[in-house]
């Protein structure tokens, strides 16, 4: 990908409202006293900077508009008089873009230095290259340490040869920073950054995503690099972006030139614009995974009453997309099986043939509670559990932003709700005479009337039923109005 060139972003706070306003009174004073443009400051006569020497005999640097510069011409007068602002140069006199970029590097990475031992040597490199000729015939190296302390002059000499060789390794004439991103899935990729020099680094900012660290700020260098996508909540897509500035300051093919007329000229690093890129993922379209856990609302519901079932939807995935500002509609059906006699086992599903009481639709728009339309009544006695789903492929158009379908599990206890049975007994007595001192017997026939005897750990739920003997006089069978006192009681729970 190619470099764009960008301006980097201003990351100074905003000032207060009176630091604002106090500004903005003073620029209207300077533009009613100095005019409607501000003129540049004046040129202004270099003085001498960090080295060693004197006005007459001067080893290091020049200071002059704030800046720290070197002399170029070794039979030039010194720059003392009215010396101009710095103006860019990418070509000079007959040096090449090679020599340009070995300058800049140079005076780039210790042109400000506060050593008169690296100064001095930085000096003697900038002779060396942009006036060679001359430098080498007054006796080069040998000749200019001598302005050098004597106990210093080793430490400039080893100084001014690291400066040559890192700048032939190291100087480039066209610097750029490139970057490109790409995608393994929706989420997570890498961002990688070429640079030319291979050393250099710049600020990175996604828009849309992170760094592995969770930050989406980074200072980073050639490689590749970690990313992960943070879509704004409801998106149906995004993208991720990266913006990148990289400090230009030593590389490229060009120096500053401070020009005094009728004297030396002297030289600083090049004010290159910073090297910046840009960077985009393709558009990314997103899904969402609602899924749903209920509880019923009642355990137990009696018979002809609604089967009603509490649901709670989330969201596993992104988030619950907006198209066009309208969340997503997503139909989901329950089903609730049954009867059962006994609660049924926990499974993926329901078994084969497992009987199913009825079923409900509800139309889910976002995470949260629901109540089931209890449009199924309880028929009959039994245990009745509901499982709900959501289908895809019944999504209609709306199905490209769900991940994928979604099925509750079968016979979970807290999704199933009891039916209560109604035990009945009809007796019938065993002997229709007896003698006194026979024992009285009776037979009873035991049911449920409203559906199943319902079991508990696979056992049929135990009923007491509690039977009571009357002793009636006379020979007549009697009649309901002419019971007497009980005779005895007894009590029979149904082994069934």
């Amino acid at each position: 990908m190619s470099p764009t060139a960008l301006v980097p972003p201003d990351t100074s706070p905003p000032p207060g409202r009176a630091v604002a306003r106090m500004a903005a009174i003073l620029t209207v004073l300077l533009m009613l006293f100095g005019g409607l443009f501000f003129t540049p400051a004046p040129a202004q006569a270099a003085t001498l900077g960090v080295g060693y020497g004197d006005e007459s005999w001067w080893l290091g640097s020049f200071s002059s508009h704030g800046r720290q510069a070197y002399c170029m011409d070794l039979d030039a007068l010194p720059p003392y008089g009215t010396t101009e602002h710095p103006e860019l140069k990418t070509t000079l006199d007959e040096l090449s873009d090679t020599q340009l970029a070995r300058l800049n590097y140079v005076m780039g990475r210790w042109g400000e230095s506060q050593d008169p031992n690296i100064t001095s040597a930085v000096q003697l490199y900038v002779w060396d290259v942009a006036d060679h000729g001359n430098y080498t015939g007054r006796g080069g190296d040998g000749h200019f340490i001598t302005r050098v302390p004597a106990n210093m002059q080793a430490t400039a000499l080893a100084n001014l040869a690291a400066m040559r060789d890192a700048a032939a390794a190291n100087a480039v004439r066209n610097p750029s920073v490139s970057m490109s991103i790409q995608m393994d899935n929706q989420y997570h990729g890498q961002l990688t950054i070429s640079t030319n020099p291979a050393t250099a680094t710049g600020t990175v900012t996604l828009t849309g995503g992170t760094f592995a660290n969770g930050s989406a700020t980074a200072t980073l260098g050639a490689g590749t690099h970690q990313i992960v996508g943070t879509p704004a909540e409801g998106a149906p897509e995004y993208r991720i972006e990266a913006k990148m500035s990289a400090h230009a300051l030593g590389y490229g093919a060009g120096v500053d030139l401070f020009y005094t007329p009728g004297e030396q000229r002297i030289l600083a690093a090049a004010s290159f614009e910073p090297l910046t890129a840009t960077a985009q993922s393709p558009v990314i379209p997103l899904d969402f995974q609602p899924i749903i856990e209920t509880q019923v609302s009642s355990k137990f519901v009696q018979a002809g009453a609604p089967m009603l079932d509490d649901l709670a939807v989330t969201v596993v995935k992104h988030s619950w997309i907006k198209v066009e500002g309208q969340p997503v509609p997503v139909v989901a059906e329950g089903r609730l099986y049954g009867p059962f006699d006994v609660q049924p086992a926990e499974a993926n599903a329901p078994p084969m043939g497992a009987p199913l009481a009825g079923t409900d639709e509800l139309a889910l728009t976002h995470t949260g509670h629901y109540t089931s339309p209890g449009t199924i009544m309880a028929p009959e006695s039994g245990f009745y559990t509901w499982v709900w789903s959501i289908d895809k492929t019944a999504q209609g158009d709306w199905a490209k932003y769900l991940t994928d379908s979604f099925t509750d599990r079968f016979g979970r206890v807290v999704e199933t709700s009891v039916v209560p049975f109604q035990p009945e007994a009809v007796s019938q007595a065993n002997g229709r005479l007896v003698k006194p001192g026979d024992e009285v017997t009776d037979t009873i026939t035991v049911a449920s009337t409203n559906g199943a005897w319902l079991k508990q750990n696979g056992e049929p739920i135990p009923v007491i039923f509690e039977g009571t003997a009357y002793q009636v006089p006379g020979t007549l069978p009697p009649r309901h109005e002419a019971m007497r006192s009980p005779w005895m009681r007894c009590r029979l729970a149904p082994s069934r």
